[in-house]
Formats: C-alpha cells, structure tokens, sequence
C-alpha cells in the first residue's frame, strides 16, 4: 500500500502538462493497472491449459484410433473363424451323408453275404445229402 502511494505521488509530482490527477485517480488507475497484469497472467495461464488439453485430446484421439484399428482386425479374424467353423460344418453334414450311404452299403454287403453263405450252405448241404 504504502509503495502504490510513493508510486503515485511520483506520478503526480511528475505530470507535466494540462492532465494531472488526484491521489484517488492514480490509485484506481494502479489498481487497474495490477488487476490487468493478473489479467493477463491468468490468459497466459489458461491459454497453456487450453494447449495442453488439445494436446491430451489428440493423444487420446490417436489412442481411440489405435484401438479402433485392434477392433477391426479383431473383428477381421473372428469373421475368418466363423467362415472356417462355417465351411467345417458344412464339411461334417457332407461326410455325416456319406458316412450313412456307407453304413446303407455295408448292411446290403451284409445281407448279400448271409444270403450268399445261407446258399451255399444249403447247396453244399443239398450235395452231401444226395451222394
């Protein structure tokens, strides 16, 4: 307080000319004076806050765009599994078909095979009779 008073008692010694102001004039003229230094420190200070949220925001959106890409080609590779179980059970219902085709066959081969033995039994059981 006492250095803004000897401030503006050498400002108001030192006017020369038609302007000259009271004590209370260059107080509120200091007062100003400071409160527009903090002013303009607090911009300085919220401008750099400002630029390092924007720089965190492009980090973070580089981070976002990182992980999107690991998204997709997660996604990539679970399409490609869900083609291969895809195909492999269309592979399981083709052999499943065939697998009963060839049971169908063997029962056949079984039963000719029986009938065949059955007569050929009875054939050579009709020739050991008859001699």
């Amino acid at each position: 307080m006492l250095l803004l008073l000897l401030c503006s008692w050498t400002q108001l010694s030192a006017q020369t000319g038609k302007v000259c102001y009271s004590s209370e004039e260059a107080k509120k003229i200091a007062d100003k004076m400071v409160q527009a230094n903090t002013n303009a420190k607090l911009l300085t200070i919220a401008t750099q806050q400002l630029n390092l949220k924007d720089s965190t925001i492009f980090a973070l959106s580089k981070v976002v765009e990182a992980k999107d890409s690991v998204i997709t080609s997660k996604e990539s590779v679970v399409s490609l599994k869900e083609e291969i179980i895809e195909g492999k059970d269309h592979e399981i219902g083709d052999l499943r078909l065939e697998l009963t085709a060839i049971n169908r066959k063997l029962k056949w081969t079984k039963l000719k095979a029986s009938g065949i033995t059955i007569g050929l039994t009875g054939i050579l059981l009709y020739t050991i009779i008859n001699n």
